[in-house]
């Protein structure tokens, strides 16, 4: 039978109704079904279905086709990939030898990660040398019911034993070398040795990519090792959790939204299917936009540390930007889920779940701890943090509620937020992203801030004691900022020595302008006393800033009325003194 003839066989088996409202909510009104369109926002339905005619049509974006065409565009994949899975659907036999050379390639290297998981879990569930890692695993809350259908797996600590494997199942050295799973400069060692496997596995249940954690400090490597992108695999389009959350979110609408691989095993185990996690990297539009084709609602479940609020805001803007309504779940100070499922059991982890709080509500929450409330500008300080967050809010009776909300826990009439906020927004709507050009690089100003922060890209080793030293509010600048918190996320994740901070930025005025300053070469020289000078200095403003605030309230104290107050101001200053004397001695 011909392709084509095949082609209809599926498309005369399969209802296009039915393929859809899988995905999303369906409507009959007359002889079409109605629904909001997957992919675009909007608030009145005006995506359509027709079953007679087999094909859908949105009169909002004018995308349309058939039972095809949405599979492709909703799940982001090659039309004989779609065209593969309908056939399954349908029970219709096709034959593999239409598939494109990139098809074939893309097919070869699904197969070899399935069958690799395959390996990997086996070994984890049924060889000695891995049963002090079933234990670890048993030990944290994990039941074999969990590793099995996360597929979780051990890799072997001979270095050799993969790439010898493969060959002898006839695998080819070219194909081996281009999979993704061996060393560039080794070909032959694997990438994964001893370690703790998370396979990365698709809506089709397939696996894509590996994520492998380390079992003792002493092992090499960061934390986590993640396979590098492929033609199957892009972390920042792909979510860990996803195979099994799908059809979970899909009847819920909601999902969470959690940092790491144990962080989804825990809300799993917790009875909690509905939760994913980026992979490695910060949470991303394109991952915000395929999960708005399942859901609605988020909750968000991050670290409440700096870096963790930093990237629950990030989060949240991108989650209102294409249409999700956001919560955030508070998790006890210094507890992550995964400790929770450990030390608690998963009743405890369920409980927590079910009281998330408003969004707006836990950024200034998290603002005030930051910043304080005790003047004008810790105030100003708190509207600039949710600013960015309150102009991204879909609605103005959200936008409104939160003005008032926020005026009342600082204590400023509604009307002076609404003209702060006016000229703040003014900035954040206005900015534009210019690229970078030959003639005038050289007259872009890097601030002092952003200077050190681009040496630490260039030496990642001097980060680690950097933070101890420096806090993200002692930087003044905001994209230098954003460098902090990017090298906050990997250095926690533990993987910041195998990633490449750059291609991690989003922004591409400073994605360029870091990629020109560091290819002047001019932090490879003495890079010690640049590092050491850059976050002197900066310690110098951020004390002399504080000393600056500390004078003003000495001023404004009254020496009889409140002398336990001057006292401890007079204490700050002299603490502070000490500190810049000491500095400025270095």
């Amino acid at each position: 039978m011909s392709f084509d003839l095949k082609k209809q066989e599926i498309l005369d088996k399969i209802s296009i109704v039915e393929l859809i409202s899988g995905y999303l909510p369906l409507k009959q009104k007359g002889d079409k079904y109605w629904g909001l369109c997957p992919f675009h926002n909007e608030k009145t339905p005006s995506f359509s279905v027709t079953e007679d005619k087999n094909m859908f049509y949105c009169f909002g974006c004018h995308k349309g086709g058939n039972v095809f065409d949405f599979l492709i565009e909703i799940e982001n994949i090659s039309f004989f990939e779609a065209f593969k899975q309908l056939a399954i659907q349908s029970g219709v036999e096709i034959d593999s030898q239409k598939e494109s050379p990139e098809d074939k390639q893309k097919e070869a290297l699904v197969d070899l990660y399935n069958k690799i998981t395959g390996s990997f879990n086996f070994i984890l569930q049924n060889k000695n040398s891995s049963g002090d890692v079933l234990k670890y695993l048993y030990k944290r809350g994990i039941s074999t019911d969990t590793i099995n259908l996360f597929k979780l797996g051990y890799a072997p600590s001979e270095r050799f034993w993969l790439y010898n494997f493969l060959r002898s199942k006839n695998y080819s050295e070219k194909f081996l070398l281009s999979s993704g799973i061996f060393f560039t400069k080794n070909r032959k060692i694997s990438l994964f040795t001893n370690r703790l496997i998370f396979p990365i596995i698709n809506v089709q249940n397939d696996t894509i990519a590996f994520s492998a954690r380390k079992l003792k400090e002493s092992d090499w490597g960061g934390k986590y090792i993640n396979s590098p992108e492929t033609n199957i695999y892009k972390k920042g389009e792909t979510l860990y959790g996803i195979h099994t959350a799908a059809k979970f979110i899909r009847k819920n609408k909601e999902f969470f939204l959690v940092e790491g691989n144990f962080d989804v095993l825990a809300f799993y185990q917790s009875g909690i299917p509905n939760v994913v996690a980026p992979l490695g990297t910060a949470f991303t539009e394109m991952q915000a936009k395929y999960l708005k084709r399942y859901a609605s609602k988020c909750i968000i479940v991050f670290d409440p540390d700096t870096a963790g609020i930093e990237a629950t805001l990030k989060s949240a803007i991108i989650l209102e930007k294409v249409g999700i309504t956001n919560f955030v779940l508070t998790l006890p100070k210094g507890k992550d889920p995964s400790e929770i499922l450990e030390k608690e059991g998963p009743e405890a982890l369920n409980k927590l779940s079910k009281y998330p709080i408003n969004t707006f509500e836990y950024l200034v929450k998290m603002a005030i701890n930051r910043y304080g409330l005790k003047n004008t500008e810790a105030k100003e300080s708190i509207l600039k943090f949710v600013a960015p967050y309150l102009a991204g809010l879909s609605t103005e009776l959200r936008k409104e509620d939160s003005f008032k909300y926020l005026s009342e826990v600082l204590e400023v009439d509604i009307r002076a937020v609404f003209k702060d906020f006016a000229v703040i927004n003014k900035g954040i709507n206005n900015f534009k992203v210019k690229g970078l050009k030959k003639d005038n690089v050289d007259e872009i100003h890097v601030s002092l801030d952003l200077f050190l922060m681009i040496a630490l890209i260039e030496n990642r080793d001097a980060f680690q004691s950097v933070r101890n030293t420096l806090d993200i509010d002692d930087l003044l600048d905001s994209e230098a900022k954003k460098v902090y918190i990017l090298l906050e996320e990997m250095y926690r994740r533990d993987v910041s020595f195998e990633k490449d901070i750059i291609s991690e930025i989003d922004d591409k005025r400073l994605h360029d302008l870091i990629t020109y300053k560091l290819s002047t070469g001019e932090f490879r020289i003495n890079p010690d006393q640049i590092i050491k000078d850059g976050v002197r200095r900066i310690k110098q403003r951020s004390f002399e800033k504080k000393r600056s605030e500390v004078e003003i309230l000495l001023r404004k104290t009254d020496s009889v009325k409140a002398r336990d107050e001057l006292e401890r101001l007079l204490s700050e200053k002299k603490y502070l003194d000490e500190e810049l004397l000491r500095i400025k001695g270095n």
